[in-house]
């Protein structure tokens, strides 16, 4: 069977026909800038990608109802309950699955042998916004809202600055792409408009680039450590182009992790880990949603 997968995020939209058991045919996955709107663009990528497939599956940077009805989105401008899996399955005749590219993130790294010894998993996915994903008990954490698993919004500075979601101090308005870059700029006198840039800078040994990633890592992990004593998870793993920021940025999240978590008194703490192609995690997970 082949499926479609389209993962669509806040600045890039992945592409792949992922056959089972076997893994992306040749020349897949692509990437391309995300285009609003949205009805126009995914129309485009269903003309020229849906003639190869047998069934879709759809990863997105929103909150995505058990209806497969868009119920908000934080940082793509998305017309408010947009009908996604009911466009698609009257576009293309096929049978579609859409889920949070977070959550899509949890479908994935459920399939992948290496981790095929872990029950509790968290994923996190780390670009232009922060989602996450929640394995308990080798299951997917799903619910009828889709309003779960938001990881990037947790509060990390009280009465911090202004995240697109509206509240205050949420970990995405600060280690998002953007709010990354926001911070290297205010520093420095050089200017940044991606994290590819910022890490350039890290391995001149710029000193505002390292700071910022610290900071970063501290942050993430501070989340982390939020997360690990409310579920205790085994490992947290990780994908998403942030973590192109290398070991500085992963090395900090686990010093933080280890050392403030409530097992950390004991010894009891989880493992991070960044996964291979770490850019296609979600589109990964949206292929795999048949496995459901």
């Amino acid at each position: 069977m082949r499926i479609l997968a389209i993962d669509i995020g806040g600045t890039n939209t992945k592409i792949g026909i992922f056959e089972k058991g076997k893994g992306f045919i040749d020349g897949y996955p692509i990437t391309v800038k995300t285009k609003l709107p949205l009805e126009p663009f995914l129309k485009e990528i269903l003309d020229n990608y849906s003639k190869e497939s047998e069934k879709i599956g759809i990863s997105i940077a929103a909150n995505v109802n058990k209806e497969g009805v868009i119920t908000n989105s934080t940082n793509l401008n998305l017309p408010k309950n947009f009908p996604l899996k009911r466009f698609v399955e009257e576009k293309t005749g096929l049978k579609c699955k859409t889920v949070n590219d977070g959550t899509a993130s949890a479908f994935a790294v459920l399939q992948l042998e290496e981790f095929k010894g872990y029950s509790n998993i968290v994923t996190v996915t780390l670009g232009t916004g922060i989602g996450g994903g929640i394995v308990i008990n080798k299951k997917v954490l799903t619910t009828k809202s889709g309003f779960d698993s938001e990881i990037g919004h947790i509060t990390v500075i009280p009465n911090g600055k202004k995240c697109n979601c509206g509240n205050y101090g949420c970990l995405e308005a600060y280690c998002g792409e953007k709010g990354i870059v926001e911070r290297y700029n205010k520093l420095s006198e050089k200017t940044v408009s991606s994290s590819f840039e910022l890490k350039t800078l890290l391995e001149e040994k710029d000193e505002f680039a390292q700071k910022v990633v610290v900071e970063t890592g501290e942050l993430i992990g501070q989340a982390f450590a939020i997360i690990t004593n409310l579920l205790s998870p085994e490992i947290f793993v990780l994908g998403g182009g942030i973590c192109g920021l290398g070991d500085m940025l992963i090395e900090t999240i686990k010093n933080y992790l280890r050392n403030k978590c409530f097992g950390s008194k004991f010894g009891v703490f989880p493992a991070v880990k960044v996964i291979n192609d770490y850019q296609f995690l979600s589109l990964r997970g949206a292929a795999e949603l048949f496995n459901e």
